[in-house]
């Protein structure tokens, strides 16, 4: 099992898919999971925040049981389902219980 402090580097041919590569951390239910507390993913050019949560439970499928409460900051700010991730944004996935 992974420490919460390594991080998991997924990659693909972006040249093939016209990919960009964003940074998702996991938060709270989402970190014990996922048994590690971030990682770069490759995601397809028009990809929206639905997408990462997408690619989040194809990579950890135990995360189905909370997918539905999932919330998504990009760039440390809440944003809703359908906004477009760029370049190197920075993702978090958290649920509403969160924080403080």
């Amino acid at each position: 099992m992974r420490t919460l402090a390594q991080t998991q580097v997924l990659q693909a041919p972006l040249s093939r898919v016209g990919g960009i590569r964003v940074d998702v951390m996991y938060f709270a239910q989402m970190r014990e999971v996922a048994g590690l507390q971030s990682e770069s993913v490759e995601l397809v050019s028009g990809s929206r925040a639905k997408d990462v949560i997408s690619t989040a439970l194809k990579l950890h499928p135990r995360m189905a049981s909370v997918a539905k409460q999932m919330r998504v900051l990009v760039n440390n700010k809440l944003v809703d389902l359908d906004h477009s991730i760029l370049e190197g944004d920075s993702v978090a996935l958290l649920t509403p219980s969160c924080g403080g």
